[in-house]
């Protein structure tokens, strides 16, 4: 299993990487959204997954490897940047290189958490983190539409930060003993909450993500 996930992950990376898609689609944003998410949500999950111990020089604590995420993601996303990597080549290989390797730094720690909650928690503050960038060129004051991106955005990322609240809550009901093999309700409302949130994730996402670009 491991060594397919490697190898899934490198054979992804090279695709993300060596594949002319901007000339091929003729797409210019979906695409560089495409390798955004593709090296943080998925090269580096399976990678971090596939080369295990080889990456534990990697492990960090989570809350600071999900900051340096936030911070290298949105430097990125910031005019002058933006543009250095779009226009330079050097630029556009220090852009994905970074996103690469936070994204390993995230999904290591994440991983590799001594509490699994903490971990998952976070996973969520970065996927948080993206969704919100998602959105953030529309102006949702100028159409009902970018408005609407905008409130289902908020919808899932409140939601996503009180799924985080919950899960601290009972990681810290297991520390204190109130969370027990016997007495494990909270675990259970939890485990519920994230069912529907998963569900509602992937809804919000299509409509974000996809469905602008079949109704094009």
């Amino acid at each position: 299993m491991t060594r397919a996930a490697t190898y899934l992950g490198f054979v992804l990376l090279g695709l993300l990487w060596l594949v002319p898609l901007e000339r091929l689609t003729g797409a210019a944003f979906p695409v560089h959204m495409l390798r955004h998410m593709g090296l943080v949500a998925v090269v580096a999950p399976l990678l971090a997954f596939g080369l295990g111990d080889r990456l534990r020089w990697l492990i960090i604590s989570p809350l600071i490897a999900t900051v340096l995420e936030f911070m290298v993601i949105w430097a990125w996303h910031l005019p002058q940047l933006h543009g250095m990597a779009y226009l330079l080549p050097a630029g556009f290989a220090l852009e994905q290189g970074s996103f690469l390797i936070v994204g390993l730094l995230v999904w290591v720690s994440a991983l590799r958490a001594h509490n699994g909650l903490a971990g998952a928690a976070t996973c969520t503050l970065g996927g948080a983190g993206l969704i919100i960038l998602s959105v953030l060129d529309l102006e949702p004051t100028t159409h009902v539409y970018p408005a609407t991106m905008w409130a289902l955005m908020v919808w899932l990322v409140a939601h996503a930060l009180l799924g985080v609240i919950m899960q601290l809550y009972a990681l810290a009901g297991s520390i204190f003993g109130k969370v027990t093999p016997q007495y494990d309700a909270d675990l259970c409302n939890v485990t519920l909450f994230w069912h529907f949130m998963v569900l509602t994730a992937l809804v919000t996402g299509f409509i974000l993500g996809v469905a602008p670009r079949l109704l094009a």
